[in-house]
């Protein structure tokens, strides 16, 4: 039987030497940043990027691709970078309205001295609470220097009946 045996395994294809199928490297992809998802999880995600519609439209998206360099950008990767922008700009705006919360919470005693009503619970978002939010990203937003008497107002000129009556 155990010549039956090695017959059997001969007749089977051998695979590569030391037992182990492994496929070869241009037949597994490294996509970085995608570890734990499948091969079929990432190909449904970009089939489901030729159906989705972003809310920075894919025009305005492309205008800057191409100003930085690409020429004719794939829809697919047009909508990618808008879904990323988009989720930037929302964290922005979650963030800005948080700063918000917090300054108007701190300030309901400067409401009711200014005469407003204290219980209200509106909040203002202001362009300091925007520059805040931003400002826990890394972007600086800073207000232009203010020119006191920088800048003279201009004389009015006389017109020439103006200065003919004068005479």
């Amino acid at each position: 039987m155990a010549s039956n045996d090695a017959v059997a395994r001969s007749a089977l294809p051998s695979g590569p030497p030391g037992g182990v199928n492994v496929p070869p490297p241009s037949m597994t992809p490294h996509i970085p940043g995608v570890e734990g998802m499948t091969e079929g999880e990432i190909s449904t995600f970009l089939t489901s990027l030729d159906e989705f519609t972003p809310t920075i439209p894919d025009g305005l998206t492309n205008h800057y691709l191409k100003q930085s360099g690409i020429a004719e950008p794939d829809v697919r990767i047009t909508r990618l970078i808008s879904i990323a922008a988009q989720k930037f700009v929302t964290q922005i705006a979650a963030d800005a309205r948080q700063c918000a919360q917090q300054r108007s919470e701190m300030m309901a005693r400067e409401k009711r001295d200014r005469g407003f009503d204290a219980k209200d619970k509106r909040v203002m978002l202001t362009m300091e609470d925007v520059a805040d939010a931003l400002g826990e990203y890394g972007v600086n937003v800073a207000k232009p220097p203010y020119f006191s008497g920088a800048a003279l107002e201009p004389t009015p000129k006389r017109s020439k009946r103006g200065a003919q009556k004068d005479k």
